[in-house]
Parts: structure tokens; C-alpha cells; sequence
């Protein structure tokens, strides 16, 4: 549920992993290395449309940091806002990851986020999930695919569609996202 602490937990091991992918797949040290999940939404009208793609990016040369990528059909415009990788929490159990104030979850998030031109708040329940199914020899949309540890990037669809409910402002405006759709996907891997 959004707004609870994260647990830390390595118990789970990478192979156990494999049939959640929404979950985070990397560590916490790497190198050459990203991951990042891709909330669309859609007002119920259609005409107002966010992107939140919260992820984590380590470079090569051992320079890490965690991201906030937003984007609007309002103005056409992206922001990326970086964050220090200590800002960085997950769960090993399902998908749930903090950027700073902000609180990523299958079930709906939290965003509390500022760059120099806008101020960005959004409080979004996410209800009736229709998720991609999993099964032992399919664990998700890469299918068997999944499997194969020489893949340069995998890619996980974990809401097909799903209701919001909610409020997004940003700067002075306020859009209601009360009987909107969403989908939620993500990447991970090393290109």
C-alpha cells in the first residue's frame, strides 16, 4: 500500500524474482545498469495525459543516481529530475519504490516533486488492475524470453489497464483524475 515504510529485504533471490517482474531486479551496487517503470495515465476525458517513470541509472564508471521523468500532454514538455542514489528505497515483495518524497506502487502512488519550473504533487489510487498474466514457463510479457541471461534489456507490462482515482496538480493547476485509465510497464537491463 502507498505510504508505508519499504522493506529492504534481500531474502528473495534473483531466480525466485523472475516471476515477478515488477518487483526491483537489480542491487543495490552495480554497474552499467538501469531500471525504470512507466506509469501512463489518462484523465476520464481524455484530454490530460501524465507520464511518471520513475528508475535508477548506473553508470559504468560507478556513478549511480535515481530519476523522476515526467511528462504532459498539456505542454508537450518532459522533465528529468535526479535524485542521489541514497534517495532509492524498494520492495523485494511487490512493487514499491521510493525517489525521495515520492512513492511508486502497483496499487497507486505518491509524487512530491520540484525542478525549476514546475512543482508537481499527484495522489493516485489505482483500482480494478487487470495484470499481465504469469506463468511457470511464461513469467511475463518476454514469455520465455525471460529466461535467457544474454538479453541486453527485459521488459515487464504489470497493468494492462486499470482505474484511477485521484487529484494531479501541478504549479496552480488541478486535474481531476477521478474515473481516468491507466497502464503501468517497465525495463530493466543493461541497454
Amino acid at each position: 500500500m502507498v505510504g508505508r515504510p519499504l522493506s529492504l529485504s534481500r531474502k528473495r533471490g534473483k531466480c525466485m524474482r523472475i516471476w515477478k517482474p515488477e518487483v526491483y531486479q537489480g542491487k543495490r551496487d552495480m554497474q552499467g545498469y538501469f531500471e525504470g517503470w512507466y506509469y501512463k495515465m489518462v484523465d476520464r476525458s481524455g484530454e490530460n495525459t501524465f507520464v511518471f517513470i520513475p528508475g535508477v541509472s548506473f553508470e559504468k564508471d560507478g556513478s549511480a543516481h535515481a530519476f523522476i521523468q515526467v511528462a504532459t500532454s498539456s505542454d508537450a514538455a518532459s522533465s528529468y529530475l535526479r535524485y542521489p542514489i541514497q534517495t532509492f528505497g524498494f520492495s523485494r515483495k511487490e512493487l514499491e519504490v521510493k525517489i525521495g518524497n515520492s512513492i511508486f506502487a502497483s496499487n497507486g502512488l505518491s509524487v512530491y516533486a520540484m525542478d525549476e519550473h514546475n512543482w508537481i504533487r499527484a495522489d493516485l489510487k489505482f483500482n480494478h488492475i487487470q495484470r499481465w498474466p504469469v506463468k511457470l514457463f511464461s513469467p511475463g510479457a518476454m514469455g520465455y524470453f525471460a529466461f535467457m541471461p544474454f538479453m541486453q534489456c527485459y521488459h515487464g507490462v504489470i497493468s494492462m489497464d486499470h482505474e484511477i482515482s485521484g487529484i494531479v496538480k501541478i504549479n496552480d493547476a488541478e486535474i481531476d483524475m477521478n474515473g481516468g485509465r491507466g497502464y503501468i510497464e517497465k525495463d530493466w537491463g543493461n541497454s
